[in-house]
Protein backbone atom coordinates (compact mmCIF):
# COMPACT_ATOMS: atom_id res chain seq x y z
CA UNK A 1 0.00 0.00 0.00
CA UNK A 2 2.77 2.67 0.63
CA UNK A 3 4.46 1.48 -2.54
CA UNK A 4 1.15 3.01 -4.49
CA UNK A 5 1.16 5.80 -2.19
CA UNK A 6 4.57 6.53 -3.25
CA UNK A 7 3.85 5.89 -7.47
CA UNK A 8 1.00 8.04 -6.84
CA UNK A 9 3.33 10.81 -5.33
CA UNK A 10 5.92 10.40 -7.92
CA UNK A 11 3.15 10.67 -10.58
CA UNK A 12 1.51 13.91 -9.01
CA UNK A 13 5.30 14.91 -8.51
CA UNK A 14 5.58 14.60 -12.53
CA UNK A 15 2.56 16.10 -13.17
CA UNK A 16 3.59 19.64 -11.17
CA UNK A 17 6.73 19.57 -12.83
CA UNK A 18 5.28 19.28 -16.11
CA UNK A 19 3.04 21.91 -15.12
CA UNK A 20 5.76 24.25 -13.84
CA UNK A 21 7.33 23.71 -17.15
CA UNK A 22 4.64 24.44 -19.17
CA UNK A 23 3.53 27.72 -16.86
CA UNK A 24 7.85 28.76 -17.35
CA UNK A 25 7.57 28.42 -21.02
CA UNK A 26 4.22 30.30 -21.17
CA UNK A 27 5.88 32.68 -19.57
CA UNK A 28 9.17 33.07 -21.78
CA UNK A 29 6.89 33.06 -24.70
CA UNK A 30 4.59 36.31 -22.99
CA UNK A 31 8.16 38.24 -22.44
CA UNK A 32 9.34 37.20 -25.83
CA UNK A 33 6.80 38.68 -27.32
CA UNK A 34 6.56 41.59 -25.50
CA UNK A 35 9.98 42.08 -26.06
CA UNK A 36 9.54 41.60 -29.80
CA UNK A 37 6.51 44.52 -29.60
CA UNK A 38 8.56 46.81 -27.56
CA UNK A 39 11.25 46.55 -30.26
CA UNK A 40 8.34 46.80 -33.13
CA UNK A 41 7.39 50.41 -31.39
CA UNK A 42 10.62 51.21 -30.84
CA UNK A 43 11.86 50.84 -34.30
CA UNK A 44 8.52 52.49 -35.43
CA UNK A 45 9.21 55.61 -33.16
CA UNK A 46 12.69 56.08 -34.81
CA UNK A 47 10.90 55.97 -38.01
CA UNK A 48 8.85 58.63 -36.92
CA UNK A 49 11.77 60.55 -35.30
CA UNK A 50 13.09 60.85 -39.17
CA UNK A 51 10.40 61.61 -40.45
CA UNK A 52 10.20 64.51 -38.27
CA UNK A 53 13.48 65.59 -38.65
CA UNK A 54 12.60 65.38 -42.40
CA UNK A 55 9.96 67.91 -42.04
CA UNK A 56 11.53 70.58 -40.11
CA UNK A 57 14.49 70.54 -41.99
CA UNK A 58 12.33 71.28 -44.81
CA UNK A 59 10.88 73.95 -43.35
CA UNK A 60 13.48 75.38 -42.20
CA UNK A 61 14.49 75.96 -45.80
CA UNK A 62 11.05 77.28 -46.11
CA UNK A 63 11.59 79.97 -43.82
CA UNK A 64 14.76 80.33 -45.29
CA UNK A 65 13.41 80.87 -48.62
CA UNK A 66 10.60 82.97 -47.24
CA UNK A 67 13.11 85.47 -45.35
CA UNK A 68 14.83 85.94 -48.30
CA UNK A 69 12.10 87.01 -50.65
CA UNK A 70 10.94 89.47 -48.09
CA UNK A 71 14.26 91.12 -47.41
CA UNK A 72 14.43 91.29 -51.44
CA UNK A 73 10.95 93.34 -50.83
Amino acid sequence: MAQTQEFLSLTDLERKIETDDQDKNGEEQEANQQQHKIVSLLQELLAKQNLLTQDMATQQITINNLSQAVEAL
